[in-house]
């Protein structure tokens, strides 16, 4: 199914990504920061999820302004609501979607 194998994807994706943000905030590079906050961007764009698209844009717009300060908080946030999508997406019962 199209739909599991897309959420498929923006999970692993997501891992990946999460971790080049952590990454960039312990070598204090805020390019690095916005160009992976704004791959999580996207991609939750193109998953309908709102608050993770949200925290990322935050994230990227904190990264390119060197506002490197404020950013940990708002990783932190990023996990938490990516913990909150993660549990939602394993309630979902994709028998149950019709093939269009």
């Amino acid at each position: 199914d199209i739909a599991e194998r897309v959420l498929s994807k923006f999970q692993d994706h997501f891992s990946v990504d999460l971790s080049e943000l952590e990454k960039g905030l312990d070598e204090q590079n805020a390019a690095m920061i916005a160009q992976a906050a704004h791959r999580i961007k996207g991609a939750s764009a193109n998953v309908s999820a709102p608050a993770l698209y949200e925290l990322a844009s935050e994230i990227e717009q904190s990264g390119r302004a060197e506002r490197i300060s404020e950013i940990a908080s708002r990783i932190q946030q990023l996990r938490t609501e990516w913990t909150r999508f993660v549990n939602g997406v394993s309630m979902l019962d994709f028998s149950q979607c019709i093939p269009r």
